[in-house]
């Protein structure tokens, strides 16, 4: 949803392409934090759930992340499109 909020604002409103950008990656960076945190959980509780269940967690986690990641290399390059063409 913000991708498309900063893509919408790209041609009109470049300052505020740049902020939903910076929002995009103050947001990753939370899932990040999240993501450590979950696998220390995970790590925590292995013996109770067992290997396979930590295993399909962790890479849940992965998954998700990778999925923030990718989203904020979309912000960066409406970043860099918003800068190059003001």
């Amino acid at each position: 949803m913000l991708i498309r909020e900063a893509v919408s604002y790209l041609s009109i409103d470049k300052k505020k392409t740049l902020e939903i950008s910076d929002k995009i990656e103050r947001l990753e960076e939370e899932v990040d934090d999240l993501r450590h945190k979950g696998l220390s959980i995970i790590l925590a509780r292995c013996n109770e759930t067992g290997i396979p269940n930590c295993l399909l967690l962790k890479d849940i986690l992965e998954y998700l992340e990778n999925s923030a990641d990718k989203t904020e290399d979309v912000a960066d390059e409406l970043r860099s499109i918003a800068v190059f063409t003001s």
